[in-house]
């Protein structure tokens, strides 16, 4: 279990094992970088890539950054997102945050919760972005 958690096979393995499930970002491949709707994002090495160029791009909602450790992340890394929703779930929190027109999950730690309606710097973190082929949903992370 802890192998297909931290390398899935594919698309559908990746959505099945994460609650809340993973959201997947259309995404291109052009040179070394992933271009987001809202952003480009250098991508991790992959085994192949599609033919098209078309990927998705998967990240957990623990996998997002905030605050300090957004600010440390590598600059290519970092985006401003509007925070919509907060949902207050005991010593942790879930955000819905809004990167361009696309709503990602962040699921943050402690018991001190940013306002929905501010806008903030949060980062992906580089070592846990998932690629997976737009048409096939295979992994294409190495």
């Amino acid at each position: 279990p802890t192998e297909l958690f931290s390398r899935p096979v594919n698309r559908f393995v990746a959505g099945f094992i994460d609650a809340p499930a993973k959201p997947f970002i259309p995404s291109t491949l052009e040179g070394e970088n992933l271009v987001l709707p809202w952003m480009r994002l250098p991508c991790p090495p992959l085994r192949t890539a599609p033919a098209d160029r078309r990927v998705d791009l998967g990240i957990r909602p623990e996998d997002l950054l905030a605050g300090t450790d957004a600010l440390a992340a590598p600059e290519s890394c970092r985006f401003e997102a509007e925070i919509t929703i907060v949902e207050p779930m005991g010593s942790q929190a879930l955000l819905v945050l809004r990167a361009g027109e696309t709503d990602l999950q962040m699921r943050l730690e402690g018991r001190i919760h940013p306002t929905a309606g501010t806008r903030q710097i949060f980062a992906f973190n580089p070592a846990e972005l998932h690629v997976f082929d737009a048409t096939t949903g295979l992994a294409l992370k190495l």
